[in-house]
């Protein structure tokens, strides 16, 4: 080792004089012997504060044991190195307040945190890079022995021990992959046998990363969601139960429905075709009561399905075009006659009658309102008036707000009651249903048809001076070209549009059966009527209808079954026959259920027959078209006059066709020209010699490499559509010409 040079000596006494950490050598004694500028500032400090000075001289007897690593000293923390000299000790003090600071208030927080993890009711894992627990506090591992062993480990080795399954162990593999994978937060849910019943666990695992992008940990954390999983489990309980309460409801409501419309539709059918005969005037009275009679109950019967719609929200509004002002105007003709025959005064105010107010809404469902509200005025009312008043309110390009009100001068309603009368089946008095009628339904189905209507009804009312109901609506207005055109000429009018017509009726009910057999050929109709769905099938088969009319319940297939079978027939326009459902249901989602499965329209029981013949002409689809034109000279020379020839020709082809037929619609229906171009080719020998040239001329279409995609499946459904007319037209011929 080379020798100090006085000049090192000297730098290296300058360096020791100018630190800024203190350094100071001590005899045995405990005497300073040297003290920089630093250390001699410490001492000065020390005698300041009359403490600390004692331990730092008492450092200096090496029978006092090792230097403690870390002193402090006027109020500073302190490194202390202590070399050992040969008389006494020098030491190095290295000032680390602030690290020792920072250091501290690191362990506290992060005692802060171990604190917070070790109580939180949540489990949560920390694991590193190779899905190894680097901690785990107590909710996710109760016991303090497994929780401490299982530092290390992994999962698989953990579910081991624990007897947990293999396949939940390769699950949280995954999860951990794919939350790797997707440098995102990854969920699944778990169920763990435990003796007190399975226990479900919400698991999340959280990837943390480095800087350079390499997984640091992955944060795991789980929750015990057995309750929320069970509460779930008993709120799917309960709307089950609901819904299954709703669907038992609707059966219910369907079958009352067509356990009554169907003896009603019967009776008040009747009662319409008795009024049509030469009657005494006793006998109309009778008549009259009974027709009065039945649809009173028709009307307790609609307005209980009514509220059965209203309640389980299936109640659905139109959006069309009508007159507003008509409307009401309408509303208040039949109205005004019961005030008269009440001798009640009834008033009608418009703000200009004159003026259409076409609006876009469901006009059935406001006059439903406005018939309620009037009927129940005159009701009530036994001397004054009653007041039916429509004013417009507002008004801008694109809407009009209008507010109705229905004034009269009966017996009223006390305050603490107007309340009430809007729930169903409410009456403000206990003797109203008995001096009144009534099944205290109107207001309730009034009330919640304004609120679907986007209004709100209100009363207001004093007894013995009367009530006032009250609501305003706003409607998009509608423009003339977007009302329903109605039907001016008589002469064009659905009487007399039907007559000469063939209709098929579907209806097991004998008396229903004959009812609207009657009511048809009333109108000049040819009525088939078939008891069950087989025999509508025979008579389907055998005759082309212009309108099919459908009971839906019947004993051996439903008239959704016949529909079905009707809609696969290999005849497109016999399979296209308009189908309108006679229904003792009238609700909304069988209706929609009829048209679902094939059907045009349908027409609730008890039916108008205005209403029976509007919806038979709009479903009319006009004559079937003829038959393509045939040529048989060349097949009779050529049968040199034989004619069981001519019949063995002609009904080969008959009994060949419909598979031929049945191969060029599925063919068709896939795209596979070559296909329908291999179907058609059987078929043109006997169409040359038949000379049926138009369909010629589509065989040629489909046999064409070029032909174009639209040109290929316009002559495709030509074929379809007229070689069963062409069958037919064949059959008839061999019927009149070769009966043998």
């Amino acid at each position: 080792m080379p020798t100090p040079t006085a000049s090192s000596e000297t730098l290296a006494a300058q360096l020791l004089t100018q630190s800024p950490q203190p350094v100071l050598h001590l005899g045995r004694d405990g005497a300073v012997q040297y003290a920089n500028a630093a250390a001699e500032q410490l001492l000065k400090q020390l005698d300041e504060s009359g403490a600390g000075r004692e331990m730092l001289l008492g450092l200096a007897d090496p029978a006092v044991g090792p230097a403690p690593a870390e002193i402090t000293l006027a109020g500073r923390v302190f490194l202390l190195t202590a070399v050992p000299a040969p008389v006494g000790r020098t030491l190095y003090l290295t000032d680390i307040t602030a690290q020792h600071h920072t250091r501290r208030q690191l362990d506290e927080e992060r005692q802060f945190l171990e604190t917070v993890l070790y109580l939180l009711p949540t489990g949560v894992a920390i694991f590193d890079a190779q899905q190894r627990f680097r901690y785990v506090n107590p909710a996710a591992i109760r016991n303090d022995a497994i929780r401490a062993w299982v530092i290390g480990k992994n999962n698989f080795e953990y579910c081991a021990y624990r007897n947990h399954p293999m396949q939940m162990a390769e699950q949280r593999r995954q999860q951990f992959e794919r939350a790797r994978e997707t440098r995102a937060e990854v969920s699944w849910e778990e169920t763990i046998d435990s003796p007190s019943g399975p226990r479900h666990w919400l698991r999340l695992y959280w990837p943390v990363f480095h800087a350079d992008g390499s997984l640091r940990m992955v944060v795991g954390s789980s929750a015990d969601i057995t309750d929320r999983y069970r509460a779930e489990q008993e709120v799917q309980r309960a709307r089950q139960a609901a819904e299954a309460a709703v669907r038992a409801r609707e059966t219910f409501l369907a079958n009352m429905s067509h356990e009554i419309r169907t003896p009603m539709n019967g009776v008040l059918g009747m009662a319409g075709l008795l009024a049509r005969t030469e009657l005494s005037a006793r006998q109309l009275d009778y008549l009259n009561v009974i027709r009065h009679s039945g649809n009173h109950l028709l009307s307790v019967l609609n307005d209980v399905l009514d509220v059965a719609k209203i309640t389980s929200g299936k109640l659905e509004l139109e959006h069309a075009a009508f007159d507003l002002g008509a409307l009401v105007h309408l509303a208040s003709q039949a109205q005004a006659f019961r005030a008269a025959e009440k001798s009640l005064a009834f008033h009608l105010e418009l703000p200009d009658p004159a003026a259409p107010l076409l609006v876009l809404g469901d006009s059935h469902r406001l006059q439903q309102v406005l018939l309620n509200l009037v009927s129940n005025a005159l009701k009530f009312t036994s001397q004054g008036r009653v007041t039916l008043l429509l004013e417009r309110r507002a008004e801008t390009e694109a809407a009009v707000t209008v507010h109705f009100r229905v004034t009269d001068t009966g017996i009223g309603v006390p305050a603490a009651k107007q309340e009430l009368i809007f729930g169903s089946f409410a009456q403000a008095y206990a003797d109203t249903t008995r001096n009144f009628g009534g099944t205290g339904l109107g207001l309730t189905i009034s009330s919640s048809l304004v609120e679907q209507l986007g209004g709100h009804l209100v009363v207001g009312s004093v007894p013995d001076e009367g009530s006032t109901f009250a609501f305003t609506l706003t409607f998009p207005k509608a423009a003339p070209d977007e009302l329903p055109m109605a039907r001016l000429d008589s002469a064009d009018s659905p009487a007399h549009q039907v007559r000469g017509w063939r209709v098929l009726l579907v209806e097991d009910h004998d008396v229903n059966r004959q009812l609207a057999q009657l009511v048809l050929e009333h109108y000049g109709v040819l009525v088939d009527a078939a008891e069950n769905g087989t025999r509508a099938l025979a008579l389907f088969a055998r005759h082309d209808y212009d309108i099919i009319l459908m009971d839906i319940q019947m004993p051996d297939l439903s008239g959704l079954d016949v529909t079905a079978a009707m809609r696969q027939s290999p005849e497109a326009w016999r399979a296209r026959t308009p189908i309108i459902a006679l229904t003792a249901n009238a609700i909304r989602a069988d209706n929609e259920k009829y048209l679902a499965a094939g059907m045009d329209d349908y027409l609730a029981k008890p039916f108008e027959e205005a209403e029976l013949l509007r919806k038979m002409c709009a479903l009319y689809r006009g004559p079937q078209p003829a038959a393509p034109q045939f040529e048989l000279s060349e097949l009779l020379d050529m049968a040199h006059g034989s004619s069981t020839f001519v019949a063995r020709i002609l009904n080969s082809f008959l009994a060949s066709t419909p598979a031929v037929l049945q191969q060029l619609q599925s063919a068709a229906a896939a795209n596979d020209w070559p296909a329908a171009a291999a179907a058609v080719h059987k078929l043109k020998p006997t169409l040359k010699l038949l000379h049926v040239a138009e369909l010629l001329a589509a065989v040629r279409i489909l046999e064409m490499s070029p032909a174009s995609l639209p040109d290929r499946t316009r002559a495709a459904e030509q074929l379809i559509d007229a070689l069963p007319r062409l069958l037919n037209a064949l059959r008839q011929w061999l019927k009149e010409h070769h009966a043998a």
